[in-house]
């Protein structure tokens, strides 16, 4: 960092502006004046010694397409209002390439380690407040049992109860906190103690959210860890099976835990509200009817927010109650991009996760590739970027990341042919 120079001074406003995004994540009007403030500030400060745009750095602009994509599917919409609503939202997926895209030559992988710090933070602050308004329940009320909930054991420390206060659904705070373990694992503190007791904490915290997904990330994310990074492949195995154990071990000891995973995959949709209904039948229902849907509209889809109105249609149907009554979205981004946009959105999807993948296993940039695997199996269980607090997270570090990545990569000579 070079105190007193425009470099620092680009530094310090972006890590600025970086944590009010966060700070004001939970408040979407407030979110949007500073990202569009931060989109200006990167325009102007970026905009002079701009380099011409090469092939390595269109990686930046793939979310850009699948927002493209969504704009197009407009044409063969036949609800243009919240179809424009839906565009409107996904915006996002061009600001931030954009603002990192112009900031490439103004910022060093310090000032991206600091930023990603940032985040690491505001996920200490969210489960701080989860936990301590769970407290105050608990106090307040006599009982870590969840009062007057009688279908089943909820608890304050648990699940939705535990995250309720920062308005976050929990498959959201585990996806969270689940790159904030990735962020430690290949950007540690200086202090190893420090490291290690934050990894404990983000792994116990994460399994009392309790998303099922969340849980199999924490798994998934620290077996690709120890068999990448341990050379004693014996050890790294024998590590992968002890977390395994260990996870099974606090899901038979909790019996919330317990309901939460050992479910029935059974479902009747002539029996809305009763069976053995749960979040997996649930998906399992949804998955169902968003497949038949497809396939009465493919190859194109239904046309852009008209594959939610498609969807209900096959929940009246199958009689799938509260399905249409709720209107269930797809529960997988994969699903939902067919609906509405057919194969062409299902490439552009697809695309960002294969060429980011190919270069970052090219140039080893594992940071990178993890985000990437957390991302790809999340949006199988989730519309990820349906909803903002996906939409934002997701956007926000694909494009911090790519420019780390072309930050580690050999700068090509002025010279070369590959500028566009």
């Amino acid at each position: 960092m070079l105190i007193g120079s425009d470099t620092y001074r680009v530094e310090k406003v972006l890590i600025t502006l970086t944590a009010l995004i966060w700070v004001t994540s939970l408040w979407n009007v407030y979110n949007n004046y500073i990202i569009w403030i931060c989109a200006a500030y990167a325009i102007y400060t970026g905009r002079q010694g701009m380099s011409k745009l090469a092939w390595r750095d269109v990686t930046f602009f793939l979310p850009v397409i699948l927002f493209f994509v969504y704009v197009t599917g407009l044409l063969w919409s036949d609800d243009l209002f919240v179809g424009y609503k839906q565009v409107e939202k996904r915006i996002v997926l061009g600001i931030f390439p954009l603002i990192f895209f112009f900031l490439r030559n103004k910022l060093i992988q310090l000032d991206i380690t600091y930023m990603l710090y940032v985040f690491v933070f505001f996920c200490i602050a969210i489960s701080f407040i989860c936990c301590a308004y769970a407290a105050w329940q608990s106090v307040h009320y006599g009982s870590l049992k969840v009062v007057g909930q009688l279908e089943r054991s909820y608890y304050y420390f648990s699940y939705k109860h535990l995250t309720q206060t920062v308005r976050l659904d929990p498959i959201y705070v585990s996806l969270y906190i689940n790159f904030a373990i990735i962020i430690i694992l290949f950007r540690p503190f200086k202090n190893k103690a420090l490291t290690v007791i934050m990894l404990i904490y983000f792994l116990l915290f994460n399994v009392l959210v309790a998303s099922k997904a969340g849980i199999i990330g924490l798994f998934v994310i620290f077996a690709l860890y120890l068999l990448g990074r341990v050379k004693n492949k014996f050890i790294a195995v024998s590590a992968c099976i002890l977390i395994m154990a260990l996870l099974i071990w606090a899901v038979e000891s909790s019996k919330f835990l317990r309901e939460r995973f050992l479910v029935s995959t059974q479902f009747n949709y002539e029996l809305p509200w009763l069976g053995d209904w749960n979040s997996t039948s649930q998906r399992l229902a949804i998955w169902t009817c968003a497949v038949e849907t497809i396939e009465k509209t493919f190859p194109f889809g239904s046309g852009t927010s008209d594959g939610q109105q498609a969807l209900n249609k096959t929940y009246k149907l199958k009689n799938y109650v509260r399905g249409y009554e709720d209107e269930y979205n797809a529960h997988s981004e994969y699903l939902y991009t067919l609906l509405d946009t057919g194969v062409f959105g299902l490439a552009a999807l697809l695309l960002i996760f294969v060429w980011p993948a190919i270069r970052s296993i090219k140039y080893r940039d594992s940071l990178f590739m993890y985000f990437l695997i957390l991302i790809f199996f999340y949006f199988f269980v989730e519309t990820v970027l349906a909803r903002r607090a996906g939409l934002v997270f997701f956007s926000f570090f694909y494009s911090l990341l790519v420019l780390n990545g072309l930050m580690e990569q050999p700068r090509p000579k002025p010279t070369t042919s590959d500028e566009i």
